[in-house]
């Protein structure tokens, strides 16, 4: 009986010093201090085998917590309007704003590019468009219209040496009197359908039908219509010419301007 006394007595004194170390050992200095002891009583070694485990759960579900806070915050997009950048969609650009119940950029207010009047250059219209969420004029688009305008001046300039000699040849004609009139040698060379529609604004008529007619008094008073017709078509390109060479000059310092803003 009176060494049941004694080990009831020692379990209790253990349990006691246990609940000492546990509550004056949170210190994580102290801890390493105590378990790092090569001289430890039963309730030194209690604490040491235990309390550091469940210490280090408690470091960890700590941690863990934090890694979710963490995780939360980076959801968060923004928490004001000054921290949502404007965006493009297509032609169309949005300002955005900060939902402060999401933490979300949304959009506010919409900017149709392509649907505004545009920037003349002579008798062609540059359409804006978006970049970085605001409606600009893009360089690249301008410069693409300027490779198109090169190709239309080639065009007239290929023209332009048809048109003078169909002019060249009606004007002979127009000279000549109706008696000497050789239709074999005299006919005109009808232009391709490209001059025609391009450069031939005011010679409406059938050149096929009328060198046909059987009327020499006709044909040439055909003749003189048409040199003064295709004198005019002729001043035309040449005013067509010099209104595309402007516009492309100024697309040009135009697009140098924004480039260097």
């Amino acid at each position: 009986m009176k060494y049941l006394k004694i080990n009831k007595c020692l379990f209790i004194l253990t349990l006691f010093l246990l609940a000492i170390f546990i509550t004056a050992c949170s210190d994580e200095e102290m801890k390493s201090i105590i378990c790092s002891s090569g001289d430890k009583n039963l309730a030194m070694k209690v604490y040491c085998l235990f309390g550091n485990n469940s210490s280090k759960e408690s470091s960890s579900d700590k941690t863990s917590d934090v890694s979710d806070n963490s995780s939360e915050d980076t959801k968060v997009e923004c928490k004001y309007d000054s921290e949502c950048s404007p965006v493009c969609v297509g032609d169309i650009a949005y300002k955005q704003g900060c939902n402060p119940r999401t933490g979300k950029c949304e959009h506010t207010f919409e900017d149709n590019c392509g649907a505004a009047e545009g920037l003349g250059f002579g008798d062609y219209i540059i359409k804006a468009s978006c970049i970085k969420g605001e409606c600009r004029y893009d360089p690249n688009v301008i410069n693409a219209k300027r490779a198109e305008l090169k190709q239309e001046v080639a065009d007239l300039a290929a023209a332009r040496p048809v048109l003078r000699s169909m002019m060249t040849k009606s004007q002979v004609i127009c000279d000549s009197s109706p008696e000497n009139v050789d239709f074999a040698s005299m006919a005109i060379d009808i232009p391709s359908e490209e001059i025609q529609d391009c450069c031939m604004t005011n010679s409406a008529y059938d050149l096929k039908n009328t060198q046909e007619t059987t009327s020499r008094a006709d044909f040439v008073k055909y003749n003189c219509e048409l040199a003064v017709d295709l004198g005019y078509d002729i001043g035309r390109i040449d005013e067509k010419t010099k209104s595309i060479n402007q516009a492309s000059s100024d697309m040009y310092n135009y697009a140098k301007m924004i480039e260097n803003q």
